[in-house]
C-alpha cells in the first residue's frame, strides 16, 4: 500500500475522504488489529502500535482532515519505529458498484 498526498478533486475524481475523530480512532483500530495479527516482527508491531496510540490520544492527528493526509502520517509513524520502507497506509476511494460488476463479468467469462 502507499500513501498518496490529497490532491485537488478533478472531473470524475472523488474529493478525499473528510475525517473526523470517530473515524481516524475507527481505522487507528482496524489497521492496528491487522498490524498485530500480521506483521511479522510482534515486537515492532507493538511499539508502532503505543506510538500511534499515544498520538492519536495526544491529538497529533487532529489538524489532519482527510484521509490521504492521515494515511501519510500513519505511514510516517510507522516506518519511524519499523524502518520498514514496505509498510505503508494508503486510501482509496470507493470504486463504483458497475466497476465491480464489470471485473467480476470478467473473472467469470475465464
Amino acid at each position: 500500500m502507499v500513501a498518496v498526498p490529497a490532491a485537488p478533486a478533478q472531473e470524475g475524481r472523488p474529493e478525499p475522504l473528510a475525517l473526523d475523530q470517530e473515524m481516524k480512532a475507527a481505522a487507528v483500530d482496524s489497521i492496528l488489529t491487522a498490524l498485530d495479527r500480521v506483521y511479522v516482527f510482534p515486537e515492532v508491531a507493538a511499539e508502532m502500535s503505543e506510538l500511534v496510540r499515544q498520538n492519536l490520544a495526544g491529538g497529533e492527528y487532529d489538524d489532519l482532515n482527510t484521509a490521504p493526509e492521515f494515511a501519510s502520517r500513519l505511514t510516517e509513524d510507522f516506518q519511524s519505529i519499523s524502518h520498514d520502507k514496505h509498510l505503508h497506509v494508503d486510501w482509496m476511494p470507493p470504486r463504483p458498484a458497475s466497476f465491480w460488476g464489470l471485473t467480476i463479468r470478467l473473472f467469470r467469462m475465464r
